[in-house]
């Protein structure tokens, strides 16, 4: 595992994480210098050991005392040019004026400061000369220095970008301040102090409306606002003055994660707030719970609103569409509708509303004619982007991978690829989804992409009015050593779609319904998770010999060859909550009842809990078309690779083992199907694989793709940005080596004089920006599938406690504790009785308790923890913990918020 030490200008060693550095200067000092600092032998030791070490560290220091010299000669600088008259307003000049959020960067604002740099203050100054190292890191320093103004962007570390506040924001920030601090002074007497009658209206409306637990019916309404609109927040706006309408969003825009490396501006305003409401309970810990828990009291927010889509809609880190509810719905279909013209333009300059005024690779398409595609997916898939076809021969099979092709319409120039860039993804919540492009555009009735939407047939096998464009991958594979003998790729045209399910392929194979039980259900008894719509099986599918039974031959090949050559993914459970409406409905039922509790007592907000792994799903159906889609990627970087096309690949690397026997013990407790669960075993495992993109041939360890093919995401340009980037690259590529046909005489709608759209530098810029706004998605997909994970525990718990009499936890609307003196109640369902808690990182002790602490995994919840040190005698040591232990535990609490949460303790077995 990589362990990263700092020398500070004090001469102390700092052992810290990759992201802890924001700021990095290449070959500050020399490579060979830093090594004699120490650490040859592993970790370095925070004294130096010899006298080599010694001089070297001094070297060091003096370099680092230097550089901080300048730096603080440039802080000067920048300091004695702000404000005043003439001076340089950093805010003014770098915010928004349409009130939005802004956003520059470190080197924008090193340049407004640079040398010679002595512009008025509302003027946006040339820089006359480039700024120093020393300027740059003042101008970082200076923005890490005032979050009131400037907050770090996610990608900070890679990008340097920093997000400007809105002035109303800053307003209101200034604003609370003032009125805390003359409360602070007053005590908030006074009768001008906006705060005092908003203190005591939230002690009011927590009198009135004691909603103090997830089941108790609500005495007023407070889900008024539909799922599509933006943050209603605050609900019933009409009953609360504008200060405390102010109040009200100062505490909503609270919570969202902050930076580390700034101050909260809103800390100071928000826990003055909270224990001056929360006078009848000692609230030690102002946490973003608390706060979340006295907006859903008050009525300024819904209980089930997830946090994570509040800050996404309130905030526009995180992009989702061109507007917001419907109306933003409405704008796309006009965006569509106008970027159609009626003719093509004379000129093939494109606008950004100007769609393709002709498919730019007609000339170069392939028609399938008749030959069945098969379109497999979930029975809920809302962007049908891929289908398979085939030709069989003897011990080979042709596999045409066919791809929705939206860029014959859409070029890079479009707003819709704006927007998509700044989508990155389609984002997928629990209960809605954000396509990255509009459905007005994918769903088109006359020239949609997404397969089959453009056919007027009610059954599974349809033949579309006109014939969709895809882009195709075609492969040669021999059956028996799964070797790829021949490859191509042609945009080409698909008539024949057979529309069929994941279940209607496994049943076809043999394999039953579902391809057999692939998802666990740890709570007993079960509610009955909502039955999915059901469609007409596919004829095509129930015809003897199967038809897709050669095809599953061939993918079964890839997996064994897999198998053979020795690669271990690695996956462990998720846990699935399933809701059956929003927002909750509670049930009326006694919680007094003697029976056993019914799928009719539950409330209707809880409907089932599945665990499953990917080891599992990757399994029949869902596995042929996994192998289908990797080998169209293996065929695209092969054609880029033989053809000098510029192309980002996706690689990983092994992860670090404990020699050959380790690795040997690995690969024997694998899966007949080549995984690891992530829970096996990990003494062997000392540091998780590591990937990312580049430009190199290189190989992808996890997926079994050797460095001499290479891995290239293509499959899904309706869902990811990053694949229509690589399908302009490809078509460009494609036109170039057709150009000096006669009969191609289709314009080129881009610039470059080379045969590919991207230059290896824009593909290396958009890689770094791709990865971390990937890195940034995925963690917020996180926090939002653990907001819904815990919301569903929590009511599952307190449901059960309720019905049963116990007294083991204590509810809140965000949190659920354990009582002082718990009374265990002998109905608690499994997997409770039996939870066991697996290590996922070292120990390590909690900066504000001091307890010893790690995250560990609930396998059998399919979710994330963290163990904490029990207050009563434990058998386990959690300092002495290593990564892969299993521990019995029990649920310790469970919190909501910004960052959901729950705590286990060791259980005494």
């Amino acid at each position: 595992m990589l362990a990263y030490y700092s020398l500070t200008s004090t001469g102390e060693v700092w052992e810290h994480y990759e992201d802890d550095v924001f700021f990095s200067v290449p070959a500050f000092v020399e490579k060979g210098l830093a090594g004699r600092c120490g650490g040859g032998g592993g970790a370095i030791s925070e004294m130096a050991e010899t006298k080599q070490e010694l001089k070297a560290r001094v070297e060091v220091l003096k370099k680092i005392r230097g550089a901080e010299k300048d730096i603080e000669n440039a802080m000067n600088v920048l300091m004695s040019r702000q404000g005043g008259e003439g001076g340089l307003d950093v805010y003014e000049i770098t915010r928004a004026q349409d009130g939005t959020w802004g956003e520059t960067t470190v080197g924008e604002v090193a340049r407004l400061f640079g040398p010679g740099n002595r512009k008025h203050k509302y003027s946006t100054p040339s820089p006359i000369r480039l700024p120093t190292f020393a300027h740059t890191f003042a101008a970082h320093k200076y923005l890490v220095s005032n979050p009131l103004y400037f907050v770090l962007a996610h990608d900070y570390s890679t990008s340097k970008r920093v997000r400007v506040r809105p002035s109303a924001d800053v307003r209101m920030l200034r604003e609370v301040e003032a009125w805390v601090r003359a409360g602070r002074r007053s005590g908030a007497q006074g009768a001008t102090n906006p705060l005092e009658s908003f203190i005591s209206q939230c002690r009011a409306r927590r009198r009135q409306n004691p909603l103090m637990n997830l089941i108790a019916p609500p005495t007023r309404t407070v889900f008024s606002s539909p799922l599509h609109a933006s943050p209603p927040l605050p609900l019933h706006a009409s009953t609360w003055s504008p200060a405390s309408l102010t109040l009200l969003t100062f505490l909503l825009q609270s919570l969202k994660p902050q930076h580390h490396a700034q101050s909260d501006p809103y800390l100071l305003g928000m826990e003055y707030i909270i224990k001056k409401i929360y006078t009848d309970e000692q609230v030690d810990n102002v946490s973003d719970e608390v706060v979340h828990r006295l907006l859903i009291e008050v009525g300024g927010i819904e209980p089930w609103r997830d946090l994570t889509e509040v800050r996404a809609l309130a905030e526009g880190e995180i992009y989702l569409g061109l507007g917001r509810g419907l109306e933003g719905w409405d704008t796309e279909e006009r965006v569509v509708e106008k970027s159609t013209p009626p003719s093509p333009p004379s000129t093939p300059v494109l606008g950004p509303e100007d769609f393709y005024p002709a498919d730019p690779v007609e000339h170069l398409r392939y028609d399938f004619g008749d030959m069945q595609v098969y379109v497999i997916d979930d029975v809920d898939a809302k962007e049908l982007d891929d289908g398979i076809s085939y030709s069989p021969s003897p011990s080979q099979i042709w596999i045409h991978i066919h791809i929705a092709d939206p860029t014959s319409l859409l070029p890079p120039t479009h707003i819709l690829s704006k927007h998509a860039e700044r989508m990155t993804e389609s984002m997928y919540l629990v209960h809605r989804t954000f396509p990255m492009l509009p459905r007005a555009f994918t769903h088109h009735t006359r020239f949609g992409f997404s397969l089959g939407c453009t056919s007027t047939a009610t059954t599974t096998t349809t033949k579309p009015e006109t014939p969709q464009p895809t882009l195709t991958f075609s492969v040669r594979l021999d059956i028996e050593t799964a070797e790829i003998l021949e490859y191509k790729i042609r945009p080409g045209l698909v008539r024949n779609l057979v529309i069929c399910t994941y279940d209607d392929v496994d049943s076809a194979l043999g394999f039953g319904a579902g391809g057999g039980e692939k998802w666990k259900k740890p709570f007993e008894p079960t509610p009955p998770a909502p039955a999915p719509p059901t469609t007409p099986p596919a004829a095509t599918l129930s015809s003897t010999p199967n038809p897709l039974s050669l095809l599953y031959k061939a993918s079964q090949s890839l997996v064994k060859r897999r198998y053979k050559d020795g690669e271990v993914p690695v996956y462990a459970y998720t846990g699935f909550p399933f809701f059956q409406s929003f927002p909750p409905l509670n049930s009326s039922s006694s919680s007094s009842s003697s029976s056993s509790p019914t799928p009719s007592q539950l409330t209707p907000y809880l409907s089932q809990y599945l665990t499953t792994s990917q080891h599992i799903l990757d399994t029949h159906s869902r596995s042929l078309v996994a192998e289908c889609m990797k080998l169209a990627s293996r065929a695209c970087s092969m054609f880029c690779r033989d053809n000098d096309v510029p192309i980002l690949r996706r690689w990983a690397d092994p992860p670090l083992v404990s020699g050959q026997k380790g690795l040997a013990e690995l690969l024997e407790r694998r899966t007949t199907e080549g995984y690891l669960l992530w829970d096996d075993d990990r003494t062997h495992i000392l540091g998780e694989s590591s990937a990312g993109y580049t430009l190199d041939l290189r190989g992808h360890w996890g997926l079994g793709i050797p460095d001499h093919e290479g891995y290239v995401r293509c499959t899904s340009p309706l869902r990811r940005y990053a694949d229509l980037v690589v399908h302009w690259q490809l078509k460009a590529a494609l036109i170039a080596a057709n150009k000096a046909s006669a009969s191609c005489t289709t314009p080129s709608y881009h610039t470059r004089s080379t045969s590919y759209l991207y230059t290896p530098t824009d593909l290396e810029s958009f890689a770094i920006k791709n990865k971390a706004a990937e890195r940034f998605r995925k963690r917020i997909a996180g926090q939002h599938e653990a907001w819904w994970n815990v919301v569903w525990l929590m009511r599952y718990l307190e449901w059960w406690q309720s019905f049963s009499g116990g007294r083991t936890y204590q509810f809140t609307p965000t949190s659920m504790v354990s009582s002082s003196s718990p009374s265990p109640f002998s109905t608690l369902p499994n997997p409770f009785l039996t939870l066991t808690a697996t290590l996922t990182s070292l120990p390590s002790p909690n900066r504000d308790s001091k307890k010893w602490q790690v995250p560990v995994y609930l396998t059998s919840l399919g979710i994330k923890a963290v163990l904490i040190e029990s207050s009563s005698p434990s058998p386990y040591n959690i300092k002495q913990l290593q990564i892969g232990d299993t521990v019995p535990v029990q649920v310790n609490a469970m919190r909501l918020g910004v960052r959901p949460q729950v705590q286990v303790v060791p259980r005494t077995v």
